[in-house]
Parts: structure tokens; C-alpha cells; sequence
């Protein structure tokens, strides 16, 4: 019956400045792009950009990022300006950060 997650939404104030933040600084291709959303396509998901000012989540996290490591990506973004938070290790390793609108986001890593 149910077979992936397929999509993953994000919204954003800023259609083309938030494309290209998640391409210049997370290294995502566009894969999908019509007039209201783009998507970027990671593995079977797509992640995908929805222009709605109303809606900007920064309380929480609906999804996360799964990386090699964690403390490598906590890096690279720290070193791109990037607001982070601590790496917190309980079994996984994980953090937030945030992007141009302050939604939150997470990463993980595990072995």
C-alpha cells in the first residue's frame, strides 16, 4: 500500500533567492520547476520549495537530512555561514540549521 515518502515540503518568502541558497550551499539539483514550487530530488524524496510566507515552520523539524557524517556537514556549514546548532550524539549523531527563512532543518548520521 504504501510504498516511499515521496515529497517533502519546505516553504519559503523568496522563490529564487531560496532556490539558490538550497543549490549553492546544500548542492542540490532542481528537478522540478513550476510556477508556485521547485523541486530538488534526493534519493526517492523530493524536497520541494513552496513560495508561502504564511506558512515558514522555525519551531521544528518535520524531516532531516541523512549525511555520512554529521560532523563533517556541521563544518562545511558553519564555514558557509550557516546558522547551526551543537551536534548532539545519542546513538545518532544530529543538529539543526537553519535556512534563508529560519526553517529548521536537521541532519543525521549514523553507522
Amino acid at each position: 500500500m504504501f510504498k516511499r515518502i515521496d515529497t517533502a515540503f519546505v516553504y519559503v518568502s523568496n522563490m529564487e533567492a531560496s532556490v539558490n541558497w538550497y543549490k549553492e550551499i546544500l548542492g542540490l539539483k532542481v528537478a522540478l520547476d513550476y510556477p508556485g514550487y521547485v523541486s530538488f530530488k534526493l534519493g526517492e524524496t523530493y524536497l520541494t520549495l513552496i513560495q508561502n510566507k504564511d506558512q515558514i515552520n522555525q519551531k521544528f523539524s518535520t524531516f532531516n537530512f541523512f549525511v555520512d557524517d554529521a560532523f563533517a556537514t556541521h563544518q562545511y556549514l558553519t564555514e558557509k555561514f550557516v546558522e547551526v546548532t551543537e551536534i548532539k550524539s545519542d546513538g545518532v549523531d544530529h543538529f539543526a540549521f537553519f535556512d534563508l527563512d529560519g526553517n529548521r532543518l536537521e541532519i543525521c548520521s549514523f553507522k
